[in-house]
């Protein structure tokens, strides 16, 4: 096996990117320092309402919070051991792939979101974690399949997971469109630790009053 580099190992699949792009576009939480967004078009919630949509989306990141801060720590890839430094990043991409499953069940254990077509965006947004940790078994196992049985195919199968990662922002950015979401996400303590998490620089939302 030909000796791979930090780079091919693990600087190309962009680990903690995939995971906060992932946390972000599941929550509806954007970043909220990225002064050039566009306004909220949305009128406010009534006050039942968005207490309900809070609680909702506290649900959800109370119940992955775990599995989404176990992936603040990152493999760190080791030259002098390749071999090592591809399982620990597959390794990693497994932990992704469970926080997706965890926050699928969450998902639907919680229902629809108390907010306008509630239910179209639980069924779009399970949909698009199945499809995203669908996705990264497939990678993961064909990785895993190459190093142990033909490390040729390696940087192929790796390159691929590459690909997919990036193609993922698409189908999942596009579920931060509900503004009533974005806006209980402010407001739900473990969503509000969860972001700071994953967006150190993003201007932390006030506490309600």
């Amino acid at each position: 096996m030909r000796q791979l580099s930090v780079v091919e190992v693990s600087g190309r699949v962009r680990l903690p990117v995939m995971a906060a792009t992932v946390w972000f576009a599941l929550t509806g939480c954007s970043d909220k320092s990225d002064s050039g967004s566009a306004p909220n078009s949305s009128p406010p919630s009534s006050g039942t309402s968005g207490d309900a949509a809070v609680a909702w989306m506290e649900r959800v990141c109370h119940a992955t919070e775990g599995d989404f801060l176990k992936l603040t720590v990152t493999p760190e890839p080791d030259p002098s051991d390749p071999v090592g430094s591809v399982n620990d990043v597959l390794d990693y991409i497994g932990s992704m792939s469970t926080a997706l499953g965890t926050m699928t069940q969450a998902m639907r254990d919680a229902g629809p979101p108390p907010v306008a077509n509630g239910d179209q965006f639980l069924q779009g947004s399970i949909a698009a974690l199945e499809s995203a940790k669908k996705m990264l078994d497939e990678d993961r196992a064909a990785a895993q399949k190459a190093l142990a049985e033909n490390p040729a195919w390696l940087e192929q199968a790796m390159n691929k997971i590459v690909t997919d990662m990036d193609a993922i922002d698409d189908p999942l950015a596009s579920l931060d469109a509900n503004k009533e979401l974005d806006a209980a996400s402010e407001k739900a303590p473990t969503c509000r630790k969860l972001e700071q998490t994953f967006n150190p620089s993003s201007t932390p939302a006030a506490p309600p009053s």
